[in-house]
């Protein structure tokens, strides 16, 4: 289990972030930011809630994990990289998303709910 809460931070600022959990968290005013380079999370279950957020500047932002859900107004994030989520079921909400600014944003799941 990696949980991010309240105003917790990972931050990497030149080299990459890579996350190897069963499950991922990342809470409140969470956030887990790559400046320099990619990241890279593996696990069964990623969660972004409350106004949580991933991030990644300039490198890829890549998740594969069974479940990803997105919920409150959590977001996923990349500015001049892309994105890359795998997963059996992604879920986001309504006020909650997943964007990339300047590059491609590709979602692959069987199952994909909400309404963001």
């Amino acid at each position: 289990l990696a949980t991010v809460e309240l105003a917790g931070t990972v931050v990497a600022h030149d080299g990459p972030i890579d996350i190897k959990a069963h499950t991922v968290s990342v809470k409140g005013a969470g956030c887990v930011v790559a400046e320099g380079a990619s990241i890279s999370i593996a696990c069964n279950r990623v969660q972004v809630n409350g106004t949580g957020s991933i991030v990644s500047h300039h490198g890829l932002l890549d998740i594969n994990s069974h479940s990803v859900k997105v919920e409150g107004t959590g977001s996923i994030v990349s500015h001049h990289g892309p994105i890359n989520v795998k997963g059996h079921s992604v879920h986001v909400d309504v006020a909650a998303s997943i964007v990339a600014e300047d590059a491609p944003c590709a979602v692959s799941a069987a199952q994909m709910t909400g309404g963001g």
